[in-house]
């Protein structure tokens, strides 16, 4: 466990000396949703200018002015929402870029690291992160598709149920199985992320999955992503205890933007942890392979 500790707060150590960089990574993510929900926003204020609909918004759905605004400006939404879905591409797309930028930049450990090094990172593995970001799409998609054919495998029509108890017993062991296989999927992501950049004279990625997969299981990685999710949720408590006890709009506005910063330090801490742990292992293994035989 002490080793953990000293991954953990080695990744928070390299973060606060590149804190530049996350300052950047925020500005590049608040930037791309105000693109994102400008023409919304611009329609929005064209639809109801200074009335208190917009207002009343805030505190509450109003599905009637929203399917009003539907029907005379048809044309707008479509193109609000096409616009909003074309930025979901491009900051999927800038976020496999980025990852390579954190995990080049925590090869850089106890150092403040130039910007460069952050977009050298990003350029160098962009390619092959791509490739490991569509394979665990696929894996997800069919993950999900295989939990929803075993939950409708006796159908959901009401009238030739007898009982829904069975599917609520169902529901509730899918939804434990759903958790831990995308856990354990998170896991192998940043392993394989890892192991990607440290085999990075190869080519393909195949290698380094496999090599990936085959740590995945291990209880020092396992532990080490337990102990990350354990920092984001005392994080995520706090931010929900604080946004109860504010009235105003803003600091709770501020409030968000705040949780949001910790969330992309959680994901290069996160990142750098990994790759920590994945090194000093790396480093003990020859020295145990070479005692084995004398041991024998």
């Amino acid at each position: 466990m002490s080793a953990i500790w000293d991954y953990y707060t080695a990744a928070w150590k390299c973060l606060i000396l590149n804190w530049r960089i996350l300052f950047l990574l925020y500005m590049f993510s608040l930037g791309l949703a105000f693109l994102a929900i400008g023409p919304f926003s611009n329609l929005m204020d064209y639809v109801y200018g200074d009335s208190l609909v917009l207002g009343d918004m805030t505190s509450r759905f109003d599905y009637s002015a929203i399917a009003d605004m539907i029907n005379h400006y048809g044309d707008g939404v479509q193109l609000s929402i096409s616009t909003v879905f074309s930025f979901v591409v491009i900051y999927f797309l800038w976020s496999v870029f980025y990852t390579g930028g954190l995990i080049e930049l925590s090869m850089h450990k106890n150092t403040r690291s130039s910007t460069i090094v952050f977009w050298k990172g990003g350029a160098e593995y962009f390619f092959r992160y791509l490739r490991l970001s569509v394979y665990m799409m696929v894996i997800v998609a069919i993950i999900l598709s295989l939990i929803f054919i075993f939950f409708t495998k006796d159908g959901l029509n009401p009238l030739h149920l007898k009982s829904e108890d069975f599917l609520i017993f169902r529901f509730k062991v899918l939804v434990i199985v759903a958790v831990v296989v995308f856990f354990m999927t998170s896991i192998f992501r940043d392993i394989a992320k890892v192991i990607i950049r440290d085999m990075s004279h190869i080519p393909f990625i195949l290698s380094s999955n496999v090599k990936a997969l085959a740590q995945t299981f291990t209880w020092r990685y396992v532990a080490l992503s337990l102990f990350n999710l354990l920092f984001l949720g005392l994080g995520f408590l706090l931010y929900i205890l604080l946004k109860t006890f504010m009235s105003s709009t803003w600091l709770v506005l501020i409030l968000s933007q705040i949780f949001l910063i910790y969330r992309l330090a959680y994901r290069f801490v996160r990142l750098a942890s990994f790759n920590y742990q994945y090194r000093a292992v790396k480093a003990v293994l020859p020295l145990h392979n070479q005692s084995s035989p004398d041991r024998a």
